[in-house]
């Protein structure tokens, strides 16, 4: 699998400041194994129009995070509240080449996004990956074709994961 290690790939995003340093309060879309850490280049682009960043989004240097029961991020650019409020609602990306190597076994999600997901039983095509969220208890992806489907995860569910054919094989149960 060729994977563009300049591509930037969505952690989280913020829509408030923390005190009055300029900091953030940030939610990650996996808190746990948060890949932020001060050095670190970020590229942030706006949410929606109450941002007062470029479209196009800027890139800021980490200069501190934190990370207990909040997320809390500074850069090295931000250094007073107006300056932090100035530039919220924003979302973090970060490049590919910072996430650490994995094992053959393991797999970050957003390399499977997009992915045409087939019926494991009738070999139908379901529609493709659009989108996947954390329950609290496991990763669920969100099949979108004719109807949206949330699908666990879990071995019991997702049988196959082609990179190849870039097809998910899924065991559709009656009650999903």
């Amino acid at each position: 699998m060729n994977k563009n290690t300049e591509q930037y790939i969505l952690l989280g995003g913020c829509r408030k400041s923390h005190a009055l340093r300029g900091q953030f309060d940030v939610f990650l879309e996996n808190p746990e194994n948060s890949i932020l850490k001060s050095g670190i280049e970020v590229l942030v682009k706006p949410q929606n129009i109450d941002s007062n960043l470029p479209v196009t989004g800027k890139i800021y240097k980490i200069n501190y995070f934190s990370q207990g029961n909040k997320q809390i991020l500074g850069f090295e650019e931000i250094s007073n509240r107006n300056q932090a409020d100035y530039i919220i609602p924003f979302d973090i990306y970060v490049q590919r080449k910072f996430f650490p190597k994995i094992n053959d076994d393991e797999i970050y999600l957003v390399d499977i996004m997009g992915f045409k997901a087939i019926d494991f039983k009738t070999s139908d095509n379901l529609g493709f990956l659009e989108k996947y969220y954390d329950n609290g208890a496991q990763i669920v992806l969100v099949i979108s074709g004719d109807e949206t489907m949330e699908i666990p995860f879990i071995d019991q569910f997702v049988k196959e994961i082609d990179y190849e054919n870039q097809t998910i094989i899924i065991n559709k149960l009656e009650f999903v």
